[in-house]
């Protein structure tokens, strides 16, 4: 029998942490910080599965009010409630067309209202079984997945951390290139998890408010080198490549220039086409 029909609670159960709806969206983003986790999944009083909150949801509220008071907010104003879930009997396969069908980077997995689990877009990535059970695709500069690269989806060192934030949200990214302020270079990639944890730390030495977000330009972050292959390449090669340096995303080049970005969200793309 195929992996992809496996049952996921075979391979996806293990502790989980979670948060509480009672706990404040500073402390949510600590944890992120913390454990390098984007999503956290959120328990009501009697731990119950009441939501799930997302580094993505975080800078999104703080963009919409304009105000670091958000961080003194509780988690329940801006969770996603109700979320969508899996069991823990169902299939890698349908558990990774659901994710990808309905544009979840992670859904939690329940047993008898319990949850027991949780299944993420990093988690396919790191299922070589899986992977190596299927074909293996070709990325060119012009041909394959990931998000071809042009000038509309990257931003320049001296766009402040507000433009950033605004640029992201416009594309519906995680992830945005960053490159110097001719054009030639390209100097990094920001996520959202990065982003956040250089505004909260900002906030909790010096107390700044709001303002920070426009007076400091992404320049002044501290050093993102970025990680980078050329095409052509094998999708196989790339996911090795993320999986060993726990990166979300590769830039591809091709002669000398970057043409493509590949995220995790491309390769759960490619793996439901070979599916």
């Amino acid at each position: 029998m195929s992996i992809a029909n496996n049952a996921i609670g075979n391979f996806t159960v293990k502790e989980v942490l979670t948060l509480n709806s009672t706990e404040t969206i500073g402390y949510a983003v600590d944890q992120m910080i913390k454990h390098r986790f984007r999503r956290f999944p959120v328990l009501d009083k009697e731990k119950n599965l009441f939501g799930i909150i997302t580094a993505t949801d975080v800078v999104r509220e703080l963009y919409n009010k304009g105000t670091v008071d958000i961080f003194k907010e509780k988690l329940e104003t801006i969770i996603t409630k109700d979320p969508s879930t899996l069991v823990a009997s169902d299939t890698i396969q349908s558990a990774i067309k659901l994710m990808y069908e309905s544009g979840i980077s992670g859904l939690p997995i329940m047993q008898s209202n319990n949850m027991i689990g949780l299944f993420t877009e990093k988690d396919i990535i790191m299922l070589d079984d899986l992977w190596f059970s299927l074909p293996d695709g070709m990325i060119t500069h012009d041909e394959g997945i990931g998000r071809v690269i042009d000038s509309d989806h990257m931003i320049t060192e001296d766009f402040t951390l507000w433009q950033a934030i605004d640029k992201m949200i416009q594309l519906g990214q995680r992830q945005i290139l960053i490159q110097n302020r001719e054009g030639t270079q390209l100097l990094g990639l920001l996520t959202v998890l990065r982003l956040l944890e250089f505004i909260f730390s900002q906030l909790i030495i010096d107390d700044r408010e709001i303002s920070i977000l426009h007076n400091t330009s992404v320049g002044e972050l501290p050093n993102f080198p970025v990680l980078q292959k050329s095409t052509p390449v094998l999708v196989n090669s790339v996911r090795l490549w993320m999986n060993a340096r726990g990166i979300e995303a590769v830039p591809l080049f091709h002669m000398g220039k970057p043409v493509k970005l590949v995220t995790e969200k491309d390769l759960v793309a490619f793996i439901v086409n070979q599916l």
